[in-house]
């Protein structure tokens, strides 16, 4: 039983810190476009899965609790048992089975497609005239604001004391303005 104390508690202070290094990390991406570019779904999981195995076993050498029991009673220590895997259960296997579950249909929805197989319920819209920009406001506009920003074919900057989207080409792999 305190075996499974010690790991519970490892694991909530990794999760703990991992937390705190990807607002940070956010933050940066939020603040450099270069960054924020990489900064996208299966990035984030990537690098909060590594930093949480790779803080856990940091925290294996560097916090060494007592090989005595750590709690004498067992009531006590059963109640504190169950709390310390409903905490984990919540903040760390829970959120990532749901990062897991988003990362495929983020698969699905991000892939780059040719004009000639678009899917059949795709549809086009023509920006060239400013009345079609003109529909989307409020919810609306900021709705297409997030896709823009989002979507890797747009890359999203102030210019002219506006926001514009510039759309991007293929270009070798690589993607161009």
């Amino acid at each position: 039983m305190d075996k499974l104390i010690k790991i519970i508690i490892r694991i909530l202070i990794s999760t703990a810190i991992v937390w705190l290094i990807s607002k940070g990390l956010l933050h940066i991406a939020e603040t450099n476009e270069g960054f924020g570019a990489f900064w996208k779904l299966p990035a984030i999981l990537l690098v909060k899965l590594t930093l949480l195995i790779l803080i856990y076993l940091l925290l294996v050498k560097l916090l060494p609790i007592k090989k005595l029991p750590l709690i004498k009673n067992k009531a006590v220590a059963t109640i504190t048992l169950l709390a310390g895997l409903a905490l984990t259960l919540t903040l760390v296997v829970l959120p990532i089975f749901f990062s897991l579950f988003l990362l495929s249909g983020y698969f699905d929805y991000n892939q780059f497609y040719s004009d000639d197989e678009l899917p059949p319920n795709s549809s086009n819209i023509n920006v060239s005239q400013t009345d079609t920009l003109n529909k989307f406001q409020g919810k609306r506009l900021e709705l297409l604001e997030r896709y823009f920003s989002s979507n890797k074919k747009w890359n999203v900057r102030h210019w002219d004391n506006r926001k514009v989207a510039f759309l991007k080409n293929l270009n070798d792999g690589d993607w161009e303005i």
